[in-house]
């Protein structure tokens, strides 16, 4: 984990306790910093708790323990696919998985997203996270203003159709099975669950569900989106409509912390995500032999 990640997807009190369960486990466990990049072959797995981007070190992290043939969460190809959310839409599209109606879109083509779509609508760059470079536009006059901003980061967007509610669903998927729910409440008075101001970021409430009280629909269409990524972990967003439940986007690195996400399954989850970490190690083991077992987490 990163101390310097304004939003880290796991605070430092969910990483003792996730140190404390390998322990336990009899798994040996060091934090990195961005400087141990060339110590990566020392350890027998990599598990990243810094928000990810193509652009950052967490993703030289990825790559360099694949091509070391470590199991690593997350692996290089499920941070490229999900964040860039061009390509998932395409993905989820392709295979029938029910989305807000979306577009990509390029300068010449944004005003025509605004008449298929209305208004309001939410346009968003490929690569945000934690609710940024996410805009809503009310009214066509601000499509053009708000467009053009979001154009300098990047020369395609996505435009969406805007569908408020109370809350989204978080379903983390590890290994292609369901591991947490939760239910991400907006911030008061606001369309996100995050509002980010001059004076920081407010975040909406975190509402554990216990998994056998999700929808079949929810639940089938979160393993559906996920499978699409890869066997890692993720956390599949939705939202509930009248029309059924429709993915916003998966999530490669999804929050994971003490008393929120661990609510309903306390160590049980952190064994989980460990094991699944062990039994790959242990499967490379029949190949290779290699050293004791050490689970380094970025820092």
């Amino acid at each position: 984990m990163n101390p310097d990640d304004p939003l880290p997807p796991s605070k430092p009190g969910t990483i003792v306790r996730l140190r404390d369960v390998a322990s336990s486990m009899g798994i040996d466990t060091e934090c990195l910093d961005h400087r141990d990049l060339l110590r990566l072959g020392g350890f027998d797995g990599l598990l990243i708790r810094e928000t990810t981007a193509l652009q950052a070190p967490s993703y030289i992290f990825a790559e360099t323990a694949a091509r070391l043939g470590l199991p690593v969460i997350d692996d290089p190809v499920s941070i490229l696919r999900c964040c860039n959310k061009v390509f998932l839409h395409e993905r989820l599209k392709a295979e029938g998985v029910a989305q807000p109606r979306t577009l990509a879109v390029r300068a010449d083509t944004l005003a025509a997203a605004g008449e298929a779509l209305g208004f309001p609508l939410v346009l968003k760059v490929p690569d945000g996270a934690c609710s940024r470079g996410v805009v809503r536009v009310d009214t066509p006059a601000e499509l053009p203003v708000a467009g053009r901003r979001l154009l300098r980061r990047s020369r395609l967007i996505l435009a969406q159709e805007y569908l408020y509610t109370d809350f989204d669903w978080r379903i983390g998927v590890l290994a292609g099975q369901p591991l947490f729910a939760c239910r991400y409440r907006m911030v008061r008075g606001h369309w996100q669950i995050f509002r980010h101001g001059q004076n920081g970021s407010e975040e909406g409430a975190t509402e554990p569900v216990p998994l056998d009280r999700l929808s079949p629909e929810v639940m089938s269409a979160a393993l559906a989106a996920a499978a699409l990524i890869g066997t890692g972990l993720y956390g599949v967003d939705l939202k509930e409509t009248a029309q059924g439940p429709v993915v916003i986007e998966v999530n490669d690195n999804p929050n994971i912390d003490v008393g929120l996400e661990d609510a309903c399954l306390g160590d049980a989850l952190y064994e989980r995500l460990l094991g699944h970490f062990l039994e790959r190690i242990e499967a490379g083991e029949e190949r290779a032999a290699p050293p004791a077992r050490t689970v380094g987490s970025i820092w």
